[in-house]
């Protein structure tokens, strides 16, 4: 993994950052054992991931955290992420006989795997065994603001915007649904318009109680005889964000639905393309089959996931709850 380029490291640290860059390594290539072998195989090792919108992980004794693993791993196929994809900066060390503490940011670059991207802000306890340092504790903290590679809108609990980027506020313009008023998000229609209020107000009493969640879906436009669309409303860093067209985050999403409501891979592309706001003749084009066989599959979903419409389909689908995305393990 691309660590500081400028970073001179004695041997104990230049050890410590093969350590880490090990187990790392091991959490793509989904190998247990290896990822294990990092740490001491003591009962007082412990893990820790902080979650701004899904709590705390922590995991306590190397049994636990084995079982941990497993349990995370479920079978899955080693991750699809190339070693430049992920960079470490502002490495920290100290040092002190067979024990050392290590701070870093890590950065997992645009576009890859979503386990690994946006900003996260780790500590390191080792200790060195035979010669060999090995992990004690991991803490890692996960900035989301930079996770969701889309447009997004930092809103309070009124919807007054407090910060978007002039690009971002370009796409609300071009929206079919969504509008700027008096310096407020708002919606064309009072319908979508309340509907979007409500969903920022739960946010807003979710960051009240410190309650966690994932992204909320708020659908919008079939009633009303227009082409589905919707926005996420998150809560990012304890902000209330209003994210929009994240192409990673819908496909992500709606991958995990399949698997939750069964559905086929065909069903899971449709489903997609729904999601992106294309009309079935448009999904029958670029999927290459006829518009019927798009209506068939539109059909078969609705049996599985129980619900007669496009716009109840989206809000099941979108609303799936996967494990925390982008959480170290």
């Amino acid at each position: 993994m691309d660590s500081d380029s400028a970073l001179k490291l004695n041997a104990d640290q230049a050890s410590i950052v093969t350590t880490i860059e090990t187990e790392t390594a091991a959490f793509v290539n989904r190998d247990v054992d290896a990822l294990c072998d990092c740490w001491v195989q003591e009962s007082y090792v412990q893990h820790t991931t902080i979650l701004p919108y899904a709590g705390v992980v922590q995991v306590k004794g190397i049994t636990a955290l084995r079982q941990h693993v497993l349990s995370h791993f479920n079978n899955e196929k080693p991750l699809d992420i190339k070693a430049e994809a992920i960079v470490r900066k502002n490495w920290h060390f100290i040092v002190r006989d067979n024990l050392a503490w290590v701070t870093f940011d890590q950065f997992g670059i645009k576009d890859s795997a979503a386990h690994m991207s946006g900003l996260q802000m780790h500590t390191r306890i080792l200790e060195k065994v035979s010669g060999c340092w090995k992990i004690i504790s991991s803490t890692g903290v996960l900035s989301r603001l930079d996770f969701f590679d889309c447009p997004k809108i930092q809103v309070d609990g009124n919807a007054k915007i407090l910060n978007a980027s002039k690009e971002t506020i370009d796409v609300v313009a071009k929206h079919p649904v969504l509008r700027v008023a008096r310096g407020r998000l708002s919606a064309t229609l009072q319908e979508d318009a309340t509907r979007l209020q409500k969903a920022i107000q739960r946010a807003q009493q979710d960051i009240k109680s410190g309650k966690a969640r994932l992204p909320v879906p708020v659908i919008f436009g079939e009633e009303f005889g227009t082409e589905n669309s919707f926005c996420w409303i998150a809560i990012l860093d304890m902000k209330i964000v209003v994210l929009l067209d994240d192409i990673k985050f819908i496909e992500s999403t709606i991958e995990t639905a399949g698997q939750i409501y069964g559905l086929t891979t065909m069903q899971i592309r449709v489903a997609e393309q729904i999601a992106q706001g294309r009309d079935l003749a448009t999904i029958a084009s670029s999927l290459q089959v006829s518009i019927n066989t798009v209506r068939t599959h539109v059909k078969r979903m609705f049996e599985r996931v129980g619900v007669n419409n496009q716009k109840a389909l989206l809000q099941r689908l979108l609303s799936a709850r996967a494990p925390a995305i982008g959480q170290h393990y």
